[in-house]
């Protein structure tokens, strides 16, 4: 259960920032290879066929 504390902030999109710490971080060749990946599987999950 959520407690009543908690409340929802509406915020513009461009209020938001990257939490720094996000461990998935991709270089340009492994974004390249996960979209070549999901054209040939026809999926938009970026696992591997």
């Amino acid at each position: 259960m959520i407690p009543k504390s908690y409340a929802i902030e509406r915020v513009p999109v461009t209020a938001l920032t990257a939490f720094a710490g996000h461990p998935r971080t991709h270089s340009q060749t492994q974004i390249a290879q996960n979209a070549a990946s999901m054209t040939e599987c026809g999926s938009t999950n970026p696992a591997p066929c």
